[in-house]
């Protein structure tokens, strides 16, 4: 039996500040929101958040959560040779996660994400990817009330900084573990922690939310009713080690990097090609079923994700990021400089209802919780009686993520930006000064 004293969630973060108080100034500043939520929903397991000069940040970031300056990488020929950075069982990233949004003039929508990905207990900061130059951040999200938001500002407006962590804080308050996430995609905590513990057992893979088809033949990309997948969207929900990130900016295929650059399009494609390619060609992992379709979907009135031309340039990107990064059959243009090549892999989607989804699904049943934290603890505990249903019983389970995604969407559909709610319908289709 493993003897393995847990990780303890709550003693991990309050050493942290220890190590750091000595000569720094703890500020808490509260500002009123744009939506009515109660501050004290943030308080128990929340970061403080601690502004300090840049020396101190840099020891932070040496000392506590590891610095990427180690990482001297700039062709992905020589990514095999390094080694990502191991999480430490005692260590803060064996336990919470950094979400990172990316936004673009859509703030209520911003808000909305943030003020209930700050509610989770795993959630130890949430970085904005701000690229806006012209425009500041509201500043109920600059002082958002938990104390988890930290706004970086980009010089550059482009999607490949999606990936780029910057120097100004973030890097001093960034886990191992990341958390990807558009504005606009809501999840029950426990459906984060659940694809955070699976991520945790396999740190050198993406697992995703999101499952995408790739079809050499056809050169495109495909979503709808697919029983084998080989894509995720890290755009939209996924976790990767934050070593990628780096290795994203400094190791890409530099074509890759400036079609992203100049076109606004495919980081997402780009950056779940570049972890298979450095993983034997093999899929993403998913997470669960029920995590997945646990998902609400923000409103927006604007968007260019089912466009003709949108979907046209990402299919080009399939096909062409493929063919650089020696992951489609006869690559003739493979400009990785890895020796070794491997087509790209399909996964089977549909393993076992609701729980096993994706490539080499897991039991619950297989983890040792005595190694988790009591938060994981907690819910590991639930799935695994979850997963042990069977017959009619297992109806449970669809009854429990129902009630967490209800309550995870509850404040975006009082505010009317649940599409097809009543309060949606009110707000949008029966105002008449709301123009389309």
């Amino acid at each position: 039996m493993n003897t393995e004293r847990p990780p303890r969630c709550h003693l991990q973060r309050f050493l942290l500040l220890i190590a750091v108080a000595g000569g720094t100034l703890i500020n808490l500043i509260v500002a009123g929101t744009l939506q009515k939520f109660d501050a004290h929903q943030y308080s128990h397991d929340a970061p403080i958040s601690i502004h300090s000069n840049q020396n101190h940040s840099q020891n932070l970031a040496e000392t506590s959560i590891t610095s990427t300056d180690h990482i001297n990488i700039t062709t992905l020929s020589a990514a095999p040779s390094y080694k990502l950075t191991p999480i430490q069982p005692t260590s803060l990233s064996a336990t919470h996660y950094t979400i990172r949004i990316n936004t673009w003039h859509r703030n209520e929508q911003l808000l909305l994400s943030i003020n209930h990905h700050a509610k989770c207990k795993g959630v130890h900061a949430i970085h904005v990817i701000w690229c806006d130059a012209d425009h500041d951040p509201p500043s109920e999200i600059i002082h958002h009330v938990s104390g988890k938001v930290i706004i970086e500002r980009h010089a550059v407006n482009s999607l490949n900084e999606r990936w780029r962590i910057m120097d100004n804080g973030s890097l001093a308050n960034t886990t191992l573990g990341i958390l990807s996430l558009d504005d606009d995609v809501l999840r029950p905590c426990e459906a984060l922690d659940a694809a955070f513990v699976r991520w945790t057992r396999h740190p050198d893979r993406i697992v995703g939310f999101d499952a995408r088809m790739h079809y050499n033949d056809t050169d495109s990309i495909s979503s709808s009713g697919e029983m084998q997948y080989s894509i995720v969207l890290p755009s939209k929900s996924a976790f990767l080690h934050r070593d990628y990130l780096h290795l994203y900016i400094t190791a890409l295929p530099r074509s890759i990097y400036q079609y992203v650059e100049e076109n606004f399009q495919c980081e997402d494609i780009a950056m779940s090609y570049m972890v298979s390619s450095l993983t034997e060609g093999k899929p993403p992992l998913m997470a669960d079923y029920w995590a997945v379709k646990s998902m609400t979907e923000i409103y927006s009135k604007d968007g260019i994700s089912g466009a003709k031309s949108h979907l046209d340039e990402r299919h080009g990107c399939v096909t062409d990021f493929a063919e650089l990064l020696g992951l489609k059959d006869g690559s003739k243009f493979n400009e990785s400089g890895l020796d070794y090549l491997q087509p790209l892999q399909k996964g089977p989607l549909f393993q076992n209802s609701f729980m096993g989804y994706g490539s080499e699904p897991e039991s619950w049943n297989t983890i040792n919780v005595e190694t988790l934290c009591p938060r994981l603890q907690t819910l590991v505990k639930e799935l695994q009686r979850l997963e042990s249903l069977e017959g009619p019983d297992k109806r449970e389970i669809q009854d429990w993520y129902l009630k967490l995604k209800e309550e995870a969407s509850r404040d975006a559909v009082l505010a009317g930006m649940v599409r097809n709610t009543q309060e949606w319908k009110d707000r949008w289709l029966n105002n008449r000064s709301v123009s389309f």
